[in-house]
């Protein structure tokens, strides 16, 4: 893809995500796991069974920090018996965390600028949501696909006479 196109594109994508906020699009269902629990434990028992690929480490309704797939690789298999969920995790004080009226296209950028698949939602230090790049793709493509859908249908109808 050349400049000009991917101007284009990121013009496009700016446009259908004006307007909405991190809540509009955020997952509400966060799956939550103990900091005290192995990295074992939570592949057997949540990873593997889910699919789910990131996790919310919470003290009660304190967010405490993620653990990914990402630092269940980083490390080595042998050892997840012995490490902690909380020993592995990303501590809270590192995530980049958004508010809920944050504008989609700032949470966009944050995502392509740090280079992350996912940034909690959260509100005077409590979990509201999730949101994955894989969800804002599912949005952005929902509204390309309707879209499409609406001009196809547009170009069908008759013209109105004056």
């Amino acid at each position: 893809m050349n400049a000009a196109q991917e101007s284009v594109v990121q013009v496009s994508v700016r446009s259908v995500l004006s307007g909405l906020t991190a809540e509009d699009v955020m997952s509400r269902d966060c799956p939550a796991v103990a900091g005290r629990m192995s990295l074992a434990e939570l592949v057997r028992d949540h990873v593997l069974r889910t699919g789910q690929r990131c996790f919310t480490v919470m003290d009660g309704d304190r967010l405490e920090g993620l653990v990914t797939l990402h630092h269940i690789k980083a490390t080595p298999q042998e050892r997840w018996a012995q490490v902690s969920v909380e020993e592995a995790m990303t501590p809270v004080s590192q995530v980049r965390v958004v508010a809920p009226d944050q504008p989609l296209t700032e949470v966009l950028q944050l995502l392509e600028s740090q280079d992350i698949n996912q940034v909690p939602v959260a509100k005077y230090g409590s979990l509201l949501g999730m949101i994955t790049r894989e969800r804002l793709l599912r949005v952005l493509w929902a509204h390309v696909e309707l879209d499409e859908r609406e001009t196809e249908r547009a170009s069908r109808r008759p013209a109105l006479e004056a």
